[in-house]
């Protein structure tokens, strides 16, 4: 008996009974031509393949292969797989007489154990032939794998700065032959996506919108995450990082409104209306904004609640007067009963520059940082002015005031240094309205009032128990208060000449508002 395979390799038992062997020769008339014409005595196979290319492996990748005996005997077999995603239908059987088999294979799923690219296997045939075991016959399987999953073309995606809604694409392509499909979601509720899902052919492509409703100005980030799935299989997580800094400043006409959100101005802002900044909300106005007030018959103003940035630079002033600048009643000013940064801005035509006559007794607020500050044709300047902080107002100048440069209530220690009260017409540039305050000038220049009853300090009658010391500074006159009710001043290193260099240090940007101290 034989054993035959396509290359035509004969595999014969090692030992035959004799009896085989005798039956066999006496039987010369039932000998099978087989293996191109060669006699045999002996039971051979046939195998239809000895090596299986599978192509492109794929969830419906199958094929099969024929086992055929040839003669006479009996054949028992076994045939195994050593890759665990080739799967055959059947592990052993039996050819009896002129008998054949069908051996089926397929692909395993999951793909457990491919890799991408090429991929080998072997399957083992081991024949019984009477009981004599023969050498196994090995068929080599073969095929190109591609995993199947999802791929995008970016994972970073920096929007720069953007100052309304943008959109940007992600583009998904399906990689490997599988029904692939993705869900996918942000985790920031201003990304907004264009479908939540998708079952992907070839390629797809993912809009993601910046909707910057709910934005807060500044620096951004946020995520898109894209799950595949295929064959019902989780793949691996795709993540998409966005990033930008939302501008969302806002210039032109502004009319009046109460923030529901932190604001930025920048440009020019035509001031329509009042405008309110709730506690906890911030109104930043950028350096070199002009912010131009329309008269109106109910006078506007900035009501400042919760915070006021109004920062400007040596460079770019940021500027705050009415449209008409006819008078210094065009619009009511800035009433502070929050928080307050204000430096290198001019503030002109309003009843009262600064107010803070409505801040509460205890005080909650920061101590409000003001220097560099140009109060040009306003009736009261700076009004009410309260800190339970020590603090110090710096290089500030006052022209063309009405009332008073400066009124105090409710002071307990506060410094005016590198100041300019530069106003002939101002009934009182300091206005003492306090009680147990304490006030320091230090490097301070005044000049002569037109008028006698006029004057640079005083403390109004009825408070009381009020400290002003007074240093280095030039042409101070003090009238009223001093000598009773226990308020008490003392002045050392009056200056006989003006100082230089002090004040809001942009003064000469406005030739309308010069006037030098001295003359």
């Amino acid at each position: 008996m034989c054993f035959y395979n396509p290359n035509n390799l004969k595999i014969t038992h090692k030992t035959l009974p004799l009896l085989v062997f005798f039956i066999a020769l006496i039987s010369c008339e039932e000998e099978v031509k087989i293996n191109k014409g060669t006699l045999s005595k002996f039971p051979e196979i046939a195998i239809s393949q000895n090596a299986i290319n599978l192509g492109d492996i794929k969830s419906n990748t199958a094929g099969f292969f024929t086992l055929k005996k040839l003669g006479y005997g009996k054949v028992k077999y076994t045939i195994s797989s050593d890759k665990s995603w080739l799967a055959i239908n059947k592990g052993d059987g039996k050819l009896g007489f002129f008998a054949s088999d069908t051996i089926k294979y397929s692909i395993k799923l999951p793909f457990t154990g491919l890799v991408e690219g090429e991929n080998t296997a072997t399957l083992t045939f081991a024949p019984t032939v009477d009981f004599a075991k023969e050498e196994p016959v090995k068929i080599q399987v073969k095929g190109n794998f591609i995993v199947p999953r999802l791929e995008i073309d970016k994972t970073e995606i920096d929007l720069g700065t953007i100052r309304s809604a943008v959109k940007t694409k992600v583009v998904i392509t399906k990689k490997g032959y599988e029904l692939t499909r993705y869900d996918a979601e942000t985790d920031k509720p201003w990304i907004k996506l264009d479908h939540n899902s998708k079952t992907v052919e070839t390629t797809d492509t993912l809009t993601l919108s910046i909707d910057p409703t709910n934005l807060p100005g500044g620096a951004f980030s946020g995520k898109a995450r894209i799950f595949p799935t295929a064959m019902g299989i989780k793949g691996s997580l795709l993540e998409v990082n966005v990033k930008g800094n939302y501008d969302d400043s806002i210039f032109g006409d502004v009319s009046g409104h109460t923030l529901t959100k932190n604001e930025v101005w920048r440009d020019q802002i035509n001031l329509k209306g009042s405008v309110t900044v709730p506690k906890g909300l911030t109104l930043t106005i950028k350096p070199g904004t002009k912010i131009v007030v329309e008269k109106q018959s109910s006078p506007i103003s900035l009501n400042i609640n919760g915070n006021l940035i109004m920062n400007g630079d040596q460079e770019n002033i940021i500027e705050m007067k009415s449209a008409t600048n006819t008078s210094n009643l065009d619009w009511t000013g800035i009433i502070v009963t929050g928080d307050l940064e204000l430096s290198y801005a001019m503030i002109k035509n309003a009843g009262n520059a600064l107010s803070f006559e409505y801040l509460t007794a205890n005080l909650n607020t920061v101590a409000p940082k003001i220097h560099h500050v140009l109060f040009d044709f306003n009736r009261i300047a700076i009004f009410g002015f309260k800190s339970n902080s020590t603090l110090s107002l710096n290089n500030l100048t006052f022209r063309k005031g009405d009332l008073f440069s400066i009124h105090f209530n409710e002071t307990s220690n506060t410094t005016l240094e590198s100041c300019e009260f530069l106003t002939e017409n101002c009934y009182i540039d300091i206005n003492i309205s306090a009680n147990n305050g304490k006030l320091n000038l230090s490097n301070c220049n005044f000049i002569k009032k037109n008028f006698d009853f006029q004057s640079q300090l005083e403390v109004i009658d009825g408070f009381k128990s009020n400290s002003v010391s007074v240093n280095n500074t030039y042409a101070l006159f003090t009238k009223n208060g001093f000598g009773k009710n226990g308020n008490s001043i003392s002045i050392t290193n009056e200056r006989s000449a003006a100082l230089q260099g002090i004040g809001c240090g942009f003064v000469n940007k406005y030739s309308s508002a010069r006037k030098k101290a001295g003359n």
